[in-house]
């Protein structure tokens, strides 16, 4: 058993070798298609979903894709924010995939990065908007701007790995940093660190 102050081993020796191949074209066409098809289908949400009017008091209706939603102006600006987040988490997906597959370097390790980084960039886009609301921005959600909760949102989603770094720099300045794990990666190893493709 590895102690807390022992140094880890290298994540390269440790390799289990999962998910090395290359992505064939067929998987390469359907995860595409998934990620446009979900990437359009948050847009629709997002329009659908929009207030009509930012000042209105109490539950307005939208409808999606058939389904009939009563929400009142809090509810709805906690769904704005999931869906802005999912959507720059679509499109930090498409940026990455685009590049992986023009360096022809796609492998499958990669495809679960690319199916849950919306649900990533979701979440933490409603962690960082209650974050924001508990302790910098007061007053209802008739007050506040849907339009900078969602352009914050979006960025979040678009730079997850970025948002999770300084989430985690703000709280290590507000509680002690627990020891690593077993398992845990060397220190100052961030896998998502570097998403860009090889250059040669």
């Amino acid at each position: 058993m590895i102690s807390p102050g022992e140094s880890q081993a290298d994540p390269a020796a440790i390799d289990t070798g999962i998910g090395q191949s290359p992505v064939k074209p067929g998987g390469i066409v359907l995860l595409a298609l998934v990620i446009v098809g979900l990437l359009v289908f948050a847009v629709y949400c997002l329009i659908a979903i929009w207030p009509v009017s930012a000042g209105a008091k109490g539950a307005t209706v939208s409808n999606v894709a058939g389904i009939r939603l009563n929400l009142d102006q809090d509810q709805r600006l906690f769904v704005v924010v999931a869906v802005t987040g999912a959507l720059g988490g679509l499109i930090h997906s498409a940026r990455s995939l685009y590049a992986y597959v023009g360096y022809r370097t796609l492998l499958r390790s990669w495809l679960l990065f690319y199916l849950s980084l919306p649900f990533i960039g979701a979440g933490l886009a409603v962690l960082f908007y209650l974050i924001l609301r508990g302790g910098l921005v007061t007053g209802t959600a008739a007050q506040v701007n849907f339009f900078g909760f969602a352009a914050i949102s979006a960025l979040v989603g678009l730079f997850t790995p970025e948002a999770a770094l300084k989430l985690q720099q703000i709280f290590n300045t507000l509680l002690a940093p627990t020891p690593p794990g077993r398992d845990s990666l060397p220190p100052g190893t961030d896998p998502t660190a570097d998403l860009s493709p090889p250059t040669s």
